[in-house]
């Protein structure tokens, strides 16, 4: 027998249905999938030496491409210093830490941006340093620390001005030289001469306004010298 009525109903329970699925596809879809990082603390500054440390940890990462490390003098205009790889995908602790060596800034603000995968842009607080030692000079690079003669050093300055270079003898733990080297704003490479110097342990003083950076080398006689044979692939 026909019933108009169960017709209409059944069509009615369709139409709701699907009704129903549409606003669950349309809801799923327009509900963005997470991305980002969960972090422990701050971001933590800590001064050293030879730079500002900044240090963070993350507890959570979902989609996550890369932390960029940005820097300002006055906390309104940030320039990129450098950049670290993140995890991706994560639920365990990462532990991360980047190197400032940036030379004379008695104050510093620093913040992350962290990338995701889809480039969406996420910053962290502004973390503020007032340094208590001011880096005027750096040692960049430097040739063998076992010498029979010359040894070359590159040191990048803040400032204009003549450094100081004291030469210790370990072994009598005596001053045995002491002399000024002018040195430039900029990248400097000098040449000390240790020929005459008695085979055996130096630590060289270097002083620059009061800032003292020190390195140890060996004088060894010529067959003793490591032959260094180094090539860059450009």
């Amino acid at each position: 027998m026909f019933y108009p009525q169960f017709l209409v109903i059944k069509t009615i329970i369709e139409t709701k249905i699907k009704s129903i699925l549409i606003s669950l596809l349309i809801l799923i879809f327009a509900i963005p999938s997470y991305a980002g990082c969960e972090y422990k603390s701050d971001l933590q500054v800590d001064e050293l030496q030879i730079g500002n440390m900044i240090s963070w940890i993350t507890v959570s990462e979902n989609n996550t491409d890369k932390f960029i490390i940005q820097k300002s003098k006055e906390g309104i205009d940030f320039e990129i210093v450098g950049e670290i790889p993140c995890a991706g995908n994560s639920t365990k602790e990462k532990k991360y830490r980047y190197l400032d060596t940036s030379l004379g800034a008695e104050k510093a603000y620093f913040r992350l941006v962290q990338v995701d995968n889809d480039g969406v842009e996420n910053y962290t607080p502004t973390v503020l340093v007032n340094r208590n030692v001011v880096n005027n000079f750096m040692i960049t690079s430097m040739s063998s620390t076992q010498t029979d003669g010359i040894f070359s050093i590159s040191i990048r300055s803040n400032l204009d001005g003549n450094l100081a270079l004291n030469t210790n003898q370990i072994s009598e733990r005596k001053l045995i030289d002491s002399k000024f080297l002018p040195i430039v704003e900029g990248l400097n490479v000098l040449t000390i001469d240790v020929a005459n110097y008695d085979n055996g342990i130096y630590e060289l003083d270097f002083i620059l306004v009061g800032e003292k950076e020190s390195i140890v080398i060996q004088k060894v006689d010529t067959d003793k010298v490591p032959n260094i044979s180094y090539v860059v692939k450009k």
